[in-house]
């Protein structure tokens, strides 16, 4: 399966402001994460192209990328300097979506990024 989790961690993992605190799955703790934080989540893989046998070639890929702050201004500013970062491996925002979480006391922004991707790992718009 064509993925580029790896890159869309990395790109999160060099905001600054999230300090490491980059996931794929929420830390099983008592005490509350640490924030701010993102969350990362494949959300499609749709093939693009398949060899005569199936095996993919490229592939439409989305991922949503869960950032939970302190503040409406820092989240937001994490997600642009995510969003810019994500552009730069041709994934660009098809949806944001901003809102207070009361149930876990946090202002959070959840970024959806969509792109293509060949089996070689070459972004294109």
């Amino acid at each position: 399966m064509i993925d580029i989790v790896d890159d869309v961690v990395a790109v999160c993992k060099a905001v600054e402001a999230l300090d490491g605190h980059v996931y794929r799955r929420w830390p099983k703790v008592a005490k509350k994460t640490p924030m701010p934080a993102c969350l990362i989540s494949r959300m499609g893989a749709s093939p693009v192209f398949t060899d005569a046998d199936g095996s993919e070639v490229v592939v439409r890929l989305t991922y949503s990328i869960d950032i939970n702050a302190e503040s409406q201004e820092q989240a937001d500013g994490i997600a642009e300097q995510v969003a810019d970062g994500l552009a730069r491996y041709n994934l660009h925002r098809t949806g944001f979506t901003d809102f207070y979480d009361d149930a876990l006391r946090v202002y959070r922004v959840i970024l959806t990024v969509t792109g293509t991707v060949d089996r070689r790992g070459n972004t294109f718009s």
